[in-house]
């Protein structure tokens, strides 16, 4: 298996969370890592790498500027086009949305980085799917996020909710790409329903 990382942060020499990413995965499926910063990503790697899926990553600052927003074309055109199963996290979610038209803002614009989710939240489940399977509402997972997208677009299904960020997971109707806001990667034995939703998305997608 032929895993693409896509790395959101800002600096091609931030991997931020993606060390995580790739420990974790690690300890649920046999795989192999491509790492490709955004600005570099394009739809054509996934012929080129022979790609089995595609996450992309977070970002410690998840908010951008509209002088950033040409770089993410690419990441943009991998989204809309690709053909094997993508989950995008936190700020990786919110990359899906806006490449379909959602709104992305602070949690309150007002207070910006002010008002943050951060830890181990709760988080409803509105609608089976299979990356839920074995999981009983509400679940708990780890947030660490200031922004957060506004509306669910359209052709997508709006799966899971917490009281601070309405909109906690999307998936595509037609396609196995999935977003969620929260970060699946970083379970524990304590909190281990980030590390299921991987595993579904492995074995079902």
């Amino acid at each position: 298996m032929r895993i693409l990382l896509v790395n959101n942060e800002k600096d091609k020499d931030d991997f931020g969370r993606i060390p995580e990413l790739k420990k974790n995965i690690s300890q649920i499926v046999d795989a192999e890592f491509v790492v490709k910063h955004f600005h570099d990503v394009t739809f054509k790697d996934i012929a080129v790498y022979s790609v089995d899926y595609i996450i992309l990553s977070g970002r410690f600052n998840s908010s951008w500027g509209k002088d950033e927003e040409p770089l993410f074309q690419g990441e943009y055109d991998l989204i809309r086009n690709c053909n094997v199963p993508l989950l995008g996290i936190c700020a990786g979610m919110q990359l899906i949305g806006v490449a379909y038209g959602s709104k992305m803002d602070y949690i309150c614009p007002i207070e910006k980085e002010k008002l943050s989710e951060r830890d181990y939240v709760e988080v409803k489940l509105l609608q089976k799917d299979k990356i839920f399977k074995g999981l009983t509402s509400p679940i708990v997972v780890y947030e660490h996020h200031y922004c957060e997208i506004k509306d669910v677009s359209p052709g997508f299904i709006h799966l899971a909710a917490s009281s601070l960020t309405p909109i906690q997971c999307i998936k595509d109707k037609d396609r196995n790409v999935y977003g969620v806001q929260f970060h699946p990667e970083l379970y524990n034995d304590d909190y281990r329903d980030g590390r299921i939703i991987l595993e579904n998305f492995f074995l079902f997608c």
